[in-house]
């Protein structure tokens, strides 16, 4: 999945944007420790950001 691509079913948002909110609502619920939702977000951004760095060398 490419957490770049923008989310079809939400309007103007990333599917990074997407996984950081759903880390989120388990967190409010009690579905996941603060812990893991910080290693969540954590690995959802590195993800992210190692998919930017891929885009900014393909681009001219």
């Amino acid at each position: 999945m490419n957490l770049l691509d923008k989310a079809t079913d939400w309007t103007n948002q990333t599917n990074e944007e997407r996984a950081e909110m759903c880390a989120i609502f388990l967190h409010t619920f009690n579905l996941m420790t603060a812990g893991e939702q910080y290693r969540t977000r954590h690995r959802i951004r590195v993800c992210a950001d190692s998919q930017r760095e891929c885009r900014a060398r393909v681009k001219p």
